[in-house]
């Protein structure tokens, strides 16, 4: 995973490369790395998850949580109770979609 620019002190745009097997196309995420909070009822605020890749759909992504406090990266399934929409324009200008999570149940 790769830092591709930094939005505020304390969220970063990341690109993240995954492996392809044939006949699958190469696959190349994006996504927000933020401080996460843990509300009063356990569930958790903040982050996100972006795909700019054509052959992926936002319904079969994962949402990840990372936590900088302790530097530990959690993947995590959880229902979205509110997701806000960020667009940020890509150097090649086809765009990227930016889903982030306002809060995540952790299950």
């Amino acid at each position: 995973m790769t830092i591709v620019d930094q939005i505020s002190d304390c969220v970063d745009l990341c690109e993240l490369h995954l492996s392809s097997t044939y006949p699958q196309p190469k696959c190349i995420l994006q996504l927000l790395r933020g401080i996460q909070y843990t509300l009063d009822d356990g569930s958790c605020a903040m982050l996100s998850e972006s795909i700019w890749n054509s052959a992926f759909s936002s319904t079969n992504t994962t949402h990840s949580l990372t936590t900088l406090s302790t530097s530990q990266s959690i993947n995590v399934l959880g229902h979205v109770y509110e997701d806000h929409v960020y667009i940020r324009p890509d150097n090649n200008g086809r765009g990227c979609r930016v889903y982030l999570l306002s809060r995540v149940d952790v299950k």
